[in-house]
């Protein structure tokens, strides 16, 4: 079985507005109106490529953007949802 690194990549605040989205969907359509804030994590998961090439490519301009946080943070007491996209809605073009 191939070796499959995973990373994740989340936009800073200023940039989230998916995020903003969600939450606001959540506490109007679902009347959670406890819940404070909601974050989108993007996962990429990656095979095949060496230690050194991954640290590249997670680092690089191919997954790292400036709308994106470097810096994730997951603190215990975080309630996650995950959501899978299916196979080919990635990208239209």
């Amino acid at each position: 079985m191939a070796d499959v690194k995973r990373v994740y990549i989340e936009k800073k605040p200023e940039y989230a507005i998916e995020a903003k989205g969600l939450l606001h969907e959540i506490r109007g359509y679902l009347g959670l109106k406890d819940v404070s804030y909601v974050r989108v994590l993007y996962r990429y998961d990656v095979e095949g490529l060496s230690d050194e090439t991954f640290e590249k490519f997670a680092q690089g301009e191919e997954i790292s953007y400036p709308s994106f946080d470097p810096e994730i943070i997951v603190y215990e007491d975080d309630n996650i949802i995950i959501i899978n996209k299916p196979a080919g809605m990635l990208s239209q073009k």
